[in-house]
This record gives structure tokens, sequence and C-alpha cells, in this order.
């Protein structure tokens, strides 16, 4: 049998109606646990939970007793930041497209730092404090446009999609900052994609952070801290087959090189500035499985009750493992395809992988989805999954039920 953090998952996929996820307290506090080491070695460091990461009640609430900060988006997040009792001041917005209603909150409420994705979005924010007749902390989110092939460009807009200011925004704002007198600029941010699994493109991002807030410091603006958002990867695949892939390099080494890249560049510039960072799926990636039955079987091809769309975000996919809860002694004997029940013919979990035999009624169980999976999940052809907590008594508690087909359509106007 499968346990996963001490619970019986075959046992407890009998008295509980699959798919399910059960989210692990342990992991969670143990994640936050390894990036809160930068604090101690750099008192000015300050860590905020990406909350689209996963925002169930107990994962939020657990983040904010370890002492972490909430990133928020816009007003669902913000809303869930509230809810969980996160302070004003120790909730700072990111993200694009922010209406004049959300921002106007963000001054209302005295948010901690707000990062400014657009010269546009900057004009309507200055015009907003300038109503209330207050002064807005803000961050300035620049683009790094990092390649994996190519770091000089990291300020460089390419024309593709982007976030954040351009290097033509930014030479703007170097220039006439002095136009906007309702907010101060703190901090600056770059804030690098997950596919960025490397420590060193994080050391070249401080290194452009701090010559940029040299440039502002000549210029008369104090920046006051420097935001690496997030990206880091997750802890890996924990409990999986041997023969899936998992993270070459390890939370701890991504710290580590932030730490001496710091260390390097205040030595350089001796600007001693506090670092930010926006952590989500590093905390949350490996805290959860989702749990299935095996549903029917067609030669190599056997179907499952779980579906894509419970999965979420497609771009990890690839960095997911799966296990037989009740056939993990036995060893691999044949490759099979797992398919989900649904009518997509997109609708592929894993394809030509080694497993033990499968039989209908064998309990699938897939690692890695604690980030992106819950909040992406949606209701295409049936309601969504329950969510279970193991908390660090080792007690299940249900956090989100499973929803019922009156929940999925009450909204709807006949």
């Amino acid at each position: 049998m499968y346990y996963f953090e001490g619970l019986d998952i075959v046992d407890f996929s009998k008295r509980t109606a699959t798919p399910f996820f059960v989210i692990s307290e342990n992991i969670i506090t143990k994640n936050c646990s390894i990036l809160l080491r930068l604090t101690k070695s750099k008192p000015n460091t300050k860590i905020y939970y990406s909350l689209k990461t996963n925002y169930e009640s107990r994962v939020l609430q657990t983040i904010r007793k370890m002492g972490l900060g909430a990133e928020v988006s816009g007003d669902l997040d913000m809303f869930l930041a509230e809810k969980a009792q996160f302070p004003h001041f120790d909730i700072i917005v990111d993200g694009t497209n922010k209406s004049d209603a959300f921002l106007k909150k963000c001054v209302e409420k005295n948010i901690q730092l707000i990062n400014i994705d657009s010269i546009d979005e900057l004009n309507r924010l200055n015009k907003i404090a300038k109503g209330q007749l207050l002064k807005v902390n803000i961050g300035l989110r620049i683009d790094p446009q990092v390649s994996s092939y190519d770091l000089r460009n990291i300020f460089l807009t390419t024309g593709q999609r982007s976030y954040g200011l351009g290097s033509q925004e930014v030479r703007y704002l170097l220039n006439n900052f002095d136009k906007y007198s309702f907010v101060d600029i703190k901090g600056l941010l770059a804030h690098l994609t997950f596919s960025f699994v490397k420590p060193a493109y994080y050391q070249k991002s401080l290194k452009n952070l701090f010559s940029l807030a040299k440039q502002f410091k000549v210029r008369g603006v104090d920046i006051r801290e420097i935001n690496l958002g997030g990206g880091f990867p997750s802890q890996g695949i924990q409990h999986a087959f041997p023969f899936f892939s998992k993270f070459p390099v390890s939370l701890e080494h991504f710290i580590k090189a932030i730490e001496r890249g710091y260390d390097a560049n205040f030595r350089k510039t001796r600007l001693n500035l506090n670092i930010s960072l926006e952590p989500g799926r590093s905390i949350m990636g490996n805290s959860a499985i989702l749990v299935g039955k095996i549903v029917e079987k067609k030669g190599r091809n056997v179907y499952t009750d779980i579906l894509m769309n419970d999965l979420g975000y497609r771009p990890l996919f690839k960095n997911r493992g799966f296990l037989i809860a009740n056939k993990v002694k036995q060893s691999p004997m044949e490759k099979v395809n797992i398919y989900s029940a649904s009518v997509n013919s997109f609708d592929k979990l894993f394809l030509n992988v080694w497993s033990p035999s499968i039989e209908r009624g064998d309990i699938l169980v897939i690692f890695g989805v604690g980030a992106y999976s819950i909040p992406y999940a949606n209701q295409f052809s049936r309601p969504r999954s329950a969510v279970y907590f193991l908390n660090s008594s080792k007690k299940v508690e249900l956090i989100r039920k499973k929803e019922t087909l009156f929940d999925v359509t009450r909204n709807q106007v006949w």
C-alpha cells in the first residue's frame, strides 16, 4: 500500500469518492523553511507567497503562520488574502491589467507596495493617489526577457509578449520620475518564469537590478528593495518511480546562488537593498497528490476518472509522476497509455509509460499537483473534485467540498 505523509491512500480512497486532492501541511512548512533560510542569512529579506498558485483556506493559513506575506494580482487574491488575515502591510500587488477600481482599493487599504507593469498604469495610479491625497509606494516591474540562450537581453523588450517596463520606458522614468508626485519608487522587480531553472539567471537578474538601482540613486531616487519574483522549482516529485524526470537543481541551490549574487553586488555597489521573493510553485508544487481510480482498460490503453483539467497548468505536466497505490511493491511490467474518461480526444495524461499490470479499480496517484492544478481546474464534463488537507497531526480535513451539479449550474440564467 502507499502512504502519503502517513495517510494510507488506498484505505482512504475506499471511504472517499474519487478523484480528490490531498495537500500536506508538513510539506508546505518544510518548503517555506527552506526559503526562510534566506531571511536568516540576509535579515533584510521578505518572502511573499503568490496566492494564485493555490489559495485553499488551510494552505493560506499555514503560509501566514510561517510568517510569509502575500503577493496578490487582483480582486480575488486580495479578498482571499484578507480572509486569511494577512495584514495589509504584509501584502504586495503584482500582475498585469489592474483596473482603476482595484488600484483605488489598494491605495485606500494602504497596501505595502504596488508593482507597476506599464507607464499607463503608473499614470492611472498617480491620478488615483492624487484624488485620495495619498502618496503610494510602488515598485517598477522590469521586463527581464531572459533567453535560455542569450542573457545579454535581460532588459531588452524583444517584441514577444512581455511583462513589465521595457528598456525605453525605464530610461523615460530615469529622466522623468519627478512628474509623478503622488508615488514613491521604492522597489525594482524582475520576475522570471518557471521555465528558467538555472540559478545563474537569478544572479544575472540581481546584477542588473543593482545596476539599475544605482542609476536611480544617482538621479535622486532611493530604491529600497529588489524583488526577484518567483519561478523557483519545486523540490521535485516525491515517491514516484525513479525513471520520472526531476528538476536537476534543488531549491537550496537557488537560495545559495541568490546569497552569493547579493553579496557580490553589494560589495560592488555598496547599496544595502532589501530582497523580496514571490514564490508559489516552490512552496506548493510537491505538497499535494491527486487520487483517482482506473475505470476501464483496452489493451495498452487505460482510463481513469481523473481529467486533464484536474491537473491544470499544461507546461508542468512533464514534471509529474504517478504510481498505482495498491501495487507499489510490484515491478513495472508493461508500457501503457493513461487517458482520462472524458470525451476530449486530447485528454492524455501519460503516454507510453512503464507501470505494474493495471486493472479496473486500481488506485492511481499523480504527484506534483499542488501548484496551479486546483485554481486552473474547471467543470468540463463533470463537477470539480474535493480537496483534503492532511495537517501536521496526521488528521485529514475536508477544505473544499466536491461540487454538485447544482454548484456547476447555479449561475446559469434560464
